[in-house]
């Protein structure tokens, strides 16, 4: 995998160019000419002269053509927003308002804002809806996208503006198990340590340990629910799932599919029960040769392709948020 050190101002052209690569499945080169006006194709000295706009938009250099990427986005549909993507907004801005959230949170996809706002049936606008269960954040990370990520973090400051520590500690775990299952596929996989480098101190581990102000009477006498994502690289984390997706797929019980290892990465962070899956996947990869049905699965594995092959929505915590009373307010 590609190491990055990239800032965060050069991410938005990265991926831009990485995504059009991706879908166009062409070398940079062979993009920009298949995307240039006719007169530009038709110059014999089109290949000399070419100014690799795009690769040098994948090394990080601002994507500055207007019209280059109206051309791409008739094609592409979709590709001209990832250059403002909601993500990189709520990046750039940690310590937004309330108000610049729900700005960031109505440029969200319609699939991750029917998550987080309701429609009000006496006067036909949305508004956002609140949160009350784990499960509810768990159906925006179930999503496996970019979109779901930027929701996750716009969440986290939310939750801090409001102090509510259980749902906040909720979404830095989620933040941080989504980029370690996206960050497995292109156009993300280049990028994800530099999106976390820039994610994990604003995001993740801010506020540990817990302000007087934050703590609930649950946070004082059971901290250890309420600990973040500890600091590690994000590709100790890719490396994992990359290991899981590997053994999986070599037994035919996960397909080549990326929406469908998405979808099982998933489960297993859901699952709880991570660790176990692990260690048993090592005598699991040596000893069971031509295994094609989850009958002989070994537990907790058949517990997450129960959830595959069924309902997951089922298996999710439907725990409710602990809002409990402040031990003390600090002046």
């Amino acid at each position: 995998m590609m190491i990055l050190d990239a800032k965060l101002s050069q991410l938005p052209s990265m991926l831009w160019a990485r995504s059009i690569k991706k879908r166009m499945g062409m070398s940079y080169g062979k993009i920009q000419k298949e995307f240039s006006l006719d007169s530009e194709k038709a110059n014999p000295n089109f290949w000399p002269q070419c100014s690799r706009c795009i690769y040098k938009n994948h090394r990080g250099a601002k994507v500055r053509d207007k019209n280059f990427i109206e051309r791409i986005e008739e094609s592409l549909p979709g590709t001209r927003r990832l250059l403002t993507h909601p993500l990189w907004k709520i990046l750039e801005n940690p310590n937004s308002s309330s108000q610049q959230l729900l700005k960031y949170a109505e440029d969200l996809d319609i699939d991750i804002k029917q998550k987080i706002f309701v429609l009000d049936k006496r006067d036909g606008a949305y508004k956002r809806r609140e949160l009350k269960r784990v499960r509810e954040l768990k159906y925006i990370s179930m999503r496996n996208n970019l979109d779901a990520l930027a929701c996750l973090l716009i969440l986290i400051r939310e939750f801090e503006i409001k102090e509510l520590v259980d749902p906040y500690t909720v979404c830095k775990w989620e933040a941080h198990y989504l980029l370690g299952r996206i960050g497995l596929f292109s156009p993300v996989k280049d990028l994800a340590s530099s999106i976390y480098e820039y994610m994990y101190p604003s995001f993740i581990s801010k506020n540990y340990p817990l302000p007087p102000s934050f703590e609930t009477f649950f946070s004082m006498h059971m901290p250890e629910y309420f600990q973040p994502p500890p600091y590690k690289n994000i590709d100790l984390l890719l490396t994992v799932n990359r290991y899981m997706l590997e053994v999986m797929g070599n037994k035919n019980i996960v397909s080549r599919d990326e929406e469908d290892q998405l979808k099982f990465l998933f489960l297993v962070d859901s699952s709880g029960k991570k660790r176990e899956i692990l260690l048993m996947l090592k005598d699991f990869n040596l000893n069971f040769d031509h295994l094609s049905s989850d009958k002989k699965i070994p537990e907790p594995l058949q517990y997450v392709m129960r959830m595959m092959k069924g309902d997951s929505r089922q298996y999710l915590s439907g725990r409710s948020f602990v809002y409990g009373q402040k031990p003390y307010v600090v002046d």
